[in-house]
């Protein structure tokens, strides 16, 4: 088995990773992991673009261009 942290080989037994002491993830909990990422990470590409598009709206804010 491989430490989902250090990325570093652990025997199959092991509770926590021998090297850098975690605790490893099982594959629903890696799935669910990888979902919350996507979901913030999308969550603040939409904030960016509704600041952007309430600055062109109320301000007329375009950006330039060289």
């Amino acid at each position: 088995m491989v430490c989902d942290v250090c990325e570093r080989e652990i025997p199959d037994h092991a509770q926590i990773c021998p090297h850098c002491r975690q605790l490893p993830m099982s594959p629903r909990q890696r799935s669910a992991y990888t979902l919350r990422v996507l979901g913030v990470f999308a969550a603040c590409i939409g904030i960016v673009v509704l600041v952007m598009f309430y600055q062109y709206v109320r301000h007329g804010i375009v950006p330039h261009t060289g």
